[in-house]
Formats: structure tokens, sequence, C-alpha cells
């Protein structure tokens, strides 16, 4: 094994209201500070440094720690340096699975011109499963299949557990389907 203590970082994720706040904030208080620096250089300095504890705040870094030693895992949010999230038993989950979300996003010109027209985009997860009741833990969202195909299989391994790629499955089910539909149109 690697090590006792494992971390998978996703990085910033820039939303929700503390981001937001902290964005905001940030860019006050170095507008404020620069207003401050020809008056009150010492003020100025303060308010820099505020605004700095606001970009760590805006990023809102997040990731997973896995603590083998402890048979325990967390979603951690990241705020001024320390990792803070709820600890949930390993133990808990008996599979490790691959999914597929798409999500359809509007653009602001879309709406206002009322043409409606959406985007779509693929999200693949890999989860944490277990018994009916166990609420799933999500390990992480990518872009592609084949990274979270990868990070599947890799924590399958770390966990010694099964792993499923529901994803890559429904694909072979269409391609089956898709092929049965050409065989039958060339007889």
């Amino acid at each position: 094994m690697e090590g006792d203590y494992i971390t998978i970082k996703h990085g910033p994720r820039f939303e929700g209201i503390p981001s937001t706040i902290g964005m905001f904030g940030a860019i006050g208080f170095i507008i404020y500070g620069s207003f401050l620096l020809s008056t009150d250089f010492s003020a100025a300095l303060v308010m820099y440094f505020i605004a700095l504890v606001c970009v760590f705040i805006f990023l809102d870094f997040r990731g997973v720690n896995i603590d083998f030693k402890k048979n325990r895992i967390r979603q951690y949010r990241n705020m001024l340096m320390i990792h803070h999230g709820k600890w949930e038993t390993i133990s808990d989950f008996n599979k490790v699975s691959l999914t597929l979300e798409q999500f359809k996003t509007m653009s602001a010109s879309s709406l206002i011109s009322q043409s409606f027209n959406s985007k779509s985009h693929d999200s693949y997860f890999v989860i944490l499963e277990g018994e009916e009741g166990v609420i799933p833990f999500e390990i992480g969202e990518y872009e592609s299949h084949s990274s979270a195909k990868k990070t599947m299989k890799w924590m399958a391994e770390k966990l010694n557990l099964p792993n499923e790629d529901l994803y890559g499955e429904r694909k072979k089910k269409a391609a089956k389907i898709r092929n049965k539909r050409k065989a039958g149109r060339k007889k």
C-alpha cells in the first residue's frame, strides 16, 4: 500500500455562497486597501491581508481524504489551509461504481433572446456504494470516461472492493442494439 493516508485533490470549485462572498470580499478589500495606501500604509496592509483570506475562501478547494489506518473516508473543503468534513466508515461501502450524468446549461444570451438553446455536457462520477440505506459517497467528478475509469479501478484496488462501470455497460448494450439494427437492415 502506498500509505496509510491518501488525499485526492479536486482543486477549486468556485461555487456556493462562501465562494461568492469571498470573491466580492477580495475585490472590495483590494479596492479599499488601494485607497488607504497613500494615507495609512498599515491599514492598507491589513486590508490586503483580509483580501488574501477572502481569496482562499473564494477558491473553495475540495477533495477526498482516506485514512486506511482508522478505516475512514471524507470529502473535505479546504478553507484557509484547514481541511474539514465529516468522516465516514470505509467498511460501510461494498462497491466502487462509475456513472454518467448529462447536464444541460443555457447561456444568459439564450435566456434573454428566449431562444432556449441549451448545451449538454457529460460528467462521469466515481462513487462508493453500500447496502440499501447507505448514502453513496462521491469520490470525484471527471470530464472523460477514461480518467473516471482509471480512478474507479484504482479506488477498487486500494479499498479491495469490486467495481462496476455502469456507463461502460450501458454503452456496450447500445452498441449491441445498433449492430442488431444494422444487421436487420442488410438482410
